[in-house]
This record gives C-alpha cells, sequence and structure tokens, in this order.
C-alpha cells in the first residue's frame, strides 16, 4: 500500500498544472480592458470547463518528462540527480509558461487573438510588441504578474519540497518491476489528455469553441498550447484554407481585364507626380464623416469635403506590413505571418514603385522608424525605391519617439525632399506617431490617461501635422501636378466596437492639384485596390501583374472588399456582410443573406490568395 501511495505524486502533479492553467485563465480575462469584450458568469465558467480539455493537453506534454524522471529515481540508490533534473526542467517549463500567459493577457485586445508564433518575427525588432504593451494599463499588469508567479513558485516549491526528498527510493526487485509498469502504464495515459480523448484526429481549437461570440471562445484557448501548436504545425506548404477544388474555386473568381473605368483627375496632366501618405492606425472610427468621433481629425475631417472621398474602403489585414503590401503591391494579407517577412516571395511582387521608375520617376520611400522592422527596407528596395529614408537619416535628437521620428519632423522633411527633385517623383510617406504607446510631443487636446485618449491625441497630432504639411504644399510649385493619396495602413480596435468589420474600416481621401474637384465614392472596396486605381487614371494597364487589384472606378466592378485576420476573414458588399472563422469552420457573424455564391466565392478567394502566397 505504501508503495501505490507514491504514485499520488503523477496524480498531485497533474493536477497543479491544471490549476494553474485554470487561474491562468482568469488572469487572462482580468487584464482585458477592452470593454466589448463582456463576459458572463455562464460563459466564463463554460470556457474554463471546456478549456479544461486544453489544459490537460499541455499539461500531458508537460508530465512526460516529470513522470519518466520519478522512474529513474526509483532505480537510483540517490535519486538526487534525477530530482536535479527535474527541478531544472519545471521551472523552465514553469517560466516559458508565465512568459506566454503574460505577453499574451498583455497583447490580446491589440491583437484580437491568442498567443501564437506572430511575436518571434518581432524578435529582431521587439519595438513592436513592447510598444503594444506599454500602451496597456501596465501598472495592472504587472501587478497582477507577480501576485499571480508567487503564488504558483510557493505552491510548486512545497509540492516539489515534499515529494523530492527521497520518496521514491524502491529497495526490492520486485517493486522496481512493479514501478517500472506503473510508471510506463502512467505515461502511456498521458496520451490520452494530449490527444484530447479516443477521436480519430488530435485535439485543436475547434474542441473548445462553443460560442457564436468569438471572446468566450478565445477565453477557453490554452495560451502555452496555443503558442506551441502555432510552433509545431507552422507549415508553409499546407494551405488550412481548402474548401473546394483549385479548378471550382477558379471559377467563382472572374479576373478582370482591361477596367473600362472612369476619370476623376485632370488627365491633361501627362506624367504627373504622386505621393502616397500612409498614415498609422488611422480608422474610420475617429472620422467625424463616416459616423466616428468628431474633432480628432479635423484636418482630414475637412479634406472629406475637398477632395475625393472614399467612404468604404477595408484594410486588407490587420499589421503594418500587411497594409503596406496591400498598399503597394495590390496583394491580400495573410490570415498567418506576413509576405513582407519572406525576402524571396516578396521579392516576387508588383509594387508601385516599379512601375513608376520604368517610366522616369524619382521613387522615394519614407519612414521615421526603423526600416528593418518586419523587413520593410527589403521589401522596398526590392519593389523599386530608388531611396529610402528613416530614422538612420535624421539627429539623434529627433529620435525621440519609442518608434524613432516623430511625425512633425518627417512631414518637415518630405517636404524639403520634395523640394529637391528634379523630375516626376513617386513618394509613399509613412507616419509613425499614431502607434502605440501614443506617446506625442504636443499639449493635451483629450484630457485623461485611458487609452482612448491616448489613441485620440496621438492621431490629433498626426492630423496637425498633415495640415502643416499639406498648407505649405500648397505654396510649392510641384502641387498643381501632383496627387496626394492619404490612407491608413490598418484600422484599429479603438474606439472600442462590437462589430469586427469597423476594426477594418478605414478613410482614404485623394488630394492635390490633380484634384479638380470634390467627390464623394461609395464604392465598396479594398485597400489591394489601390494600386489597379492608381494606374488605371493614369492610363497604365495593371490587370497582368495586379492580378489582386481591381480598379475602383471600373463601371464592371463588382462592388465588395474581403479582410483577414488571424485564421479566418470577412466579406462585405451592399448586401451581405459576414465573417469567418476557419478554426471554427463556419461563418460566425452575419448581415444579410448570403445569396447565391457569395459565402463560397469568399471562400474561393481566401483559398486561391493563400495558395498564391505558398506558391511564390
Amino acid at each position: 500500500m505504501d508503495n501505490v501511495k507514491k504514485f499520488r505524486f503523477h496524480f498531485y502533479y497533474f493536477l497543479i498544472w491544471l490549476l494553474f492553467f485554470q487561474v491562468a485563465r482568469l488572469f487572462f480575462v482580468l487584464n482585458q480592458n477592452n470593454p466589448t469584450l463582456s463576459l458572463s458568469i455562464n460563459e466564463f465558467v463554460k470556457a474554463s470547463v471546456l478549456g479544461t480539455k486544453l489544459d490537460a493537453s499541455i499539461t500531458g506534454y508537460f508530465c512526460i518528462l516529470p513522470f519518466l524522471l520519478f522512474f529513474i529515481g526509483c532505480l537510483l540508490p540517490k535519486n538526487n540527480f534525477a530530482s536535479i533534473i527535474f527541478k531544472f526542467t519545471h521551472y523552465l517549463v514553469f517560466t516559458i509558461s508565465i512568459l506566454l500567459i503574460i505577453i499574451d493577457a498583455g497583447l490580446f485586445e491589440h491583437w484580437n487573438y491568442r498567443i501564437d508564433t506572430s511575436p518571434l518575427k518581432y524578435l529582431k525588432n521587439p519595438n513592436e510588441v513592447l510598444a503594444s504593451a506599454q500602451s496597456s494599463p501596465i501598472f495592472k499588469l504587472l501587478i497582477s504578474s507577480i501576485i499571480f508567479i508567487l503564488f504558483f513558485f510557493f505552491v510548486f516549491s512545497k509540492f516539489l519540497s515534499i515529494w523530492l526528498q527521497n520518496k521514491f527510493t524502491f529497495r526490492l526487485k520486485s517493486e522496481i518491476y512493479i514501478v517500472g509498469f506503473c510508471s510506463t502504464f502512467l505515461i502511456s495515459l498521458l496520451f490520452i489528455p494530449i490527444r484530447g480523448g479516443f477521436q480519430l484526429a488530435p485535439i485543436n481549437q475547434s474542441a473548445v469553441f462553443f460560442s457564436s461570440n468569438p471572446y468566450p471562445n478565445q477565453v477557453a484557448i490554452n495560451a502555452p498550447w496555443n503558442f506551441f501548436d502555432a510552433l509545431i504545425n507552422q507549415n508553409e506548404n499546407k494551405n488550412p484554407f481548402v474548401f473546394m477544388s483549385d479548378k471550382e474555386a477558379k471559377t467563382l473568381i472572374v479576373r478582370r481585364k482591361e477596367a473600362k473605368n472612369y476619370k476623376v483627375i485632370d488627365t491633361t496632366i501627362i506624367k504627373p507626380n504622386v505621393l502616397i501618405i500612409v498614415w498609422e492606425s488611422l480608422t474610420s472610427k475617429i472620422v467625424k464623416n463616416l459616423g466616428g468621433l468628431a474633432g480628432v481629425v479635423p484636418n482630414l475631417d475637412t479634406l472629406t469635403g475637398q477632395g475625393i472621398f472614399f467612404r468604404n474602403v477595408y484594410a486588407t489585414g490587420d499589421r503594418s506590413d500587411k497594409g503596406l503590401v496591400g498598399i503597394l503591391s495590390g496583394y491580400p494579407a495573410q490570415p498567418f505571418g506576413s509576405i513582407m517577412n519572406s525576402a524571396s516571395k516578396a521579392s516576387k511582387l508588383p509594387v508601385l514603385a516599379k512601375d513608376f521608375a520604368k517610366r522616369g520617376y524619382s521613387t522615394t520611400f519614407m519612414y521615421g522608424g526603423e526600416p528593418e522592422f518586419a523587413n520593410i527596407k527589403s521589401y522596398m528596395l526590392s519593389g523599386g525605391f530608388q531611396r529610402i529614408i528613416s530614422k538612420n537619416d535624421y539627429p539623434q535628437a529627433l529620435q525621440n519617439s519609442k518608434w524613432g521620428v516623430h511625425d512633425g519632423q518627417t512631414f518637415e522633411r518630405l517636404l524639403a525632399e520634395i523640394k529637391t527633385e528634379k523630375r516626376q517623383f513617386f513618394y509613399t510617406f509613412f507616419t509613425l506617431s499614431s502607434h502605440e504607446p501614443f506617446d506625442v510631443p504636443m499639449k493635451t487636446k483629450f484630457e485623461g490617461k485611458e487609452e482612448i485618449e491616448l489613441f485620440k491625441n496621438a492621431h490629433y497630432y498626426t492630423d496637425q501635422c498633415l495640415g502643416n504639411f499639406l498648407k505649405e504644399a500648397k505654396k510649392q510649385t510641384w502641387w498643381k501636378n501632383t496627387l496626394i493619396i492619404i490612407v491608413a495602413d490598418h484600422g484599429h480596435i479603438l474606439p472600442y466596437s462590437n462589430k469586427k468589420e469597423m476594426n477594418y474600416r478605414i478613410p482614404m481621401v485623394w488630394t492635390g492639384g490633380l484634384v479638380q474637384k470634390p467627390m464623394i465614392v461609395d464604392e465598396i472596396c479594398n485597400q489591394t485596390d489601390i494600386p489597379a486605381t492608381i494606374l488605371g487614371q493614369l492610363s497604365i494597364d495593371s490587370s497582368q501583374k495586379y492580378e489582386w487589384s481591381e480598379d475602383i472606378f471600373d463601371r464592371n466592378r463588382e462592388a465588395k472588399a474581403q479582410f483577414t485576420f488571424n485564421n479566418g476573414f470577412g466579406f462585405k458588399n451592399f448586401k451581405t456582410e459576414y465573417v469567418f472563422d476557419n478554426t471554427y469552420k463556419k461563418v460566425i457573424f452575419k448581415k444579410g443573406n448570403l445569396e447565391g455564391n457569395l459565402l463560397n466565392k469568399g471562400l474561393a478567394r481566401q483559398q486561391l490568395s493563400y495558395q498564391d502566397y505558398l506558391d511564390k
């Protein structure tokens, strides 16, 4: 009987890890500050109960080595060696789990999905992760993390001190046979929770999803399990969005031919200048004429009534590296990773700078941050930009932002650089100051320390910088020959909205001397449609190279937009909108009727675009 009691270690150790993950789930929920992430007690209980499946799965992995060391310790006269290895591996796994849980809790409301391998791509340039985390209530996260760590460090230490003091030695040979059999049996039992039961397919996130509301499903996910699952199963050669044969998918996606468009700019200028201003995190939710908050971006609000105002533009993805590729290459965002981070794949994309460089234009990319971040520099250079001006080209004294140089200085530099141009130019200017943590060098406009006030202040600052730039630009000789496009790299979760599509809806305004009269464009379109639309206005055929981009002013175009998020996508046209979660394998939000092949068209586009990414 005494020997049997020694095997209680296995059960207690397994149960403590389960307790650890249940408390981690509560820790995650308590550190979410987005008011739209509401969770009833019943939903939390259900998420906790169902989430135990993933908790048990990762616990099973964590227990294999300790159970094996238990057996080894039983065979040794003194089990100090096995105990030392066990303590080392246990606290290593404990530390990694703690880090993943804390990072996940700090980033979720900014990234909108549980931690996977995405942060790994920012290891060379960790500012993105740090800045996002810093915009959260860091004090609350820090205090709760300390309490969480100390509590479970004490629990595990107390447990290990009791069970790792020569408790496992078996003296009789018959006892060793018994412990060997029992240990083997218990280790083999671990594969049941690891696989999630006796079903044919191993457990995945779908096993814990239960609600049509995405957030309770996210609460049920185990952060370390999700991270290691993504790490192990990421496969660059496998398309997770296969819903039909490629042949059938291609019949649903009608490739456009040369557009029958109408002109909205002054066509008497044969080779006009083009300036694209990419505004960091600009969302329709702070643009007055899109039903957003008034007074946050007053200069942009004025421009919407003076230029060509696009009211229904949707970002292709949720990160800057995806948005830049969408704007300059007309290429859809990937739900996993980003094509910009693969230099070999990104080099095969068409880029607007190449088209202008071939026509004798000067091409420049300007950004106040680090050009190496997310492989921006490689993409821009291979994409035809002859010059890249980044934070390294400014004095150290001006590098006073978390990211680099604030928009006030970079807009001034933009104006100065354009003045020196001796020929037609194509510029892409990427703002910086409205990124988290929203620290801007101006007198506070919106009082308060809450994240939403900081967000509004940051955009107000960039808007003032833009207004000053345009005021001076109108005095320059190049103004009358220039088309200026102002568009966001992606939307933002702030101000909070219950509708996912609102986080992707972004404004776009065309201004400059080439715009002859104000105009409102209500066509639903994508950020990826920008290249075909620009080239269409310049009478340059783009149908062969920019196959995922459509001319917004094409009279025969079907007005629609599609955006991607982590393992899913959204679709919108004038009749309907829906959100498809590929983990859940179903539509989780729908408005209007999914008539005809609307769902299948969205599925087909997602399947073919991701396969195109894999094949590059």
